[in-house]
């Protein structure tokens, strides 16, 4: 016989953080990510950059690249979702479910149905 093992939901650690750090990190980081958005059209253009200046190895690496990540399909990321409720107070995430579809989610919860769809 198998015996199960109790387990144990844990918030994580950036939660766990005082307010105040946890708010100063979440600005932070997202004041990152959002300059990542020039970097892929900085990617292009260096790109060009390299062809003008006669560095073709490194400008078609850096164009197999660039090409080979747009085209790669996205997957979720649970891990990376729950760190991001760090972001929650900071951009006030809202909802527009009713109070019984609210229920209706929690109680899919409770049951083990895991995503909200």
């Amino acid at each position: 016989a198998t015996t199960l093992r109790e387990c144990e939901i844990r918030e994580p650690w950036l939660l766990q953080l005082p307010p105040q750090l946890r708010d100063a990190l979440a600005w932070t980081v997202l004041t990152g990510v959002c300059s990542l958005y020039y970097i892929i059209p900085a990617a292009y253009v260096s790109v060009a950059a390299l062809l003008f200046t006669g560095r073709l190895m490194a400008a078609a690496t850096t164009a197999v690249v660039l090409t080979s990540l747009s085209i790669l399909p996205m997957r979720p990321w649970p891990a990376t979702r729950r760190a991001a409720q760090i972001f929650y107070p900071v951009l006030r995430v809202r909802h527009n479910a009713s109070a019984e579809r609210i229920a209706v989610l929690m109680e899919e919860w409770r049951g083990g149905h895991r995503y909200i769809p």
